[in-house]
């Protein structure tokens, strides 16, 4: 049993159920806001970063990058490792508690499968 593929493929079903229930809902209001990445050659400059230039990114075009944001899970050779890469927002759905409890019971299995693999790499 490899624990870091398997948590993986966890991660991968799990993201798509996640996709399946954020477009098979409309959102109230979505707005996310992707903060550009580092660049790897942007890494060896001293001077520090005063300005970023972001733009925010409304209803299903945001729901859309942020689905993009979440399936972000491997290292891209042109991006710093240094910096994370960030689209930070909110999708405002309307509660139902049906839908609801999907939601958090998919985050719930994509969190512990992330810890799992965290565990994994930190303690071998």
């Amino acid at each position: 049993m490899c624990i870091l593929s398997d948590n993986y493929e966890v991660i991968q079903s799990t993201l798509l159920q996640l996709n399946h229930l954020l477009d098979s809902n409309t959102p109230v209001r979505a707005s996310v806001t992707p903060v550009p990445p580092v660049m790897k050659s942007a890494e060896k400059v001293r001077e520090p970063v005063t300005v970023i230039s972001v733009r925010e990114t409304l209803g299903l075009a945001a729901v859309t990058k942020a689905k993009l944001a979440y399936g972000d899970l491997h290292i891209h050779p042109d991006y710093s490792q240094r910096s994370a890469r960030r689209t930070p927002g909110v999708l405002w759905y309307s509660t139902s508690p049906l839908v609801t409890n999907k939601v958090m019971d998919v985050i719930a299995r994509i969190n512990l499968a992330k810890t799992a693999i965290e565990k994994e790499i930190t303690t071998k």
